[in-house]
């Protein structure tokens, strides 16, 4: 059964979540680009690894319980950003506008998984 949840947000409510989010998200999306081609020493992985931590606890002591889920706003807008690929919240989404409508679209992505090609 497919379950969703009904916010009272208006889409100026939305729009002011995004504008307080968005920076966040691009800084982690940043922070996967940077793991991905980093080639620091063992000690600089290991200060970074214990300040993302500790910024992962920040965050963590106020969140939703268990997983995000399908949100709607009180104007029937969708708020996908529990969904990776194309999430205003993901870090790993492609969605580079947290305003775009690329929130409302449907995106197939797909991956050679053996790293080659």
């Amino acid at each position: 059964m497919l379950e969703w949840t009904l916010e009272n947000l208006s889409a100026a409510d939305v729009a002011r979540l995004r504008a307080i989010y968005a920076p966040l998200t691009e800084s982690v999306r940043g922070l996967i680009d940077a793991t991905i081609r980093t080639e620091v020493d063992a000690e600089t992985v290991a200060a970074a690894k214990a300040e993302i931590d500790a910024a992962t606890a920040r965050l963590r002591n106020k969140q939703v319980d268990g997983s995000y889920g399908i949100r709607f706003t009180s104007d029937g807008d969708r708020m996908p950003w529990g969904n990776v690929v194309i999430s205003s919240h993901s870090g790993s989404s492609d969605s580079e506008d947290p305003g775009s409508d690329a929130e409302n679209t449907f995106v197939t992505h797909s991956a050679d998984r053996t790293g080659i090609g």
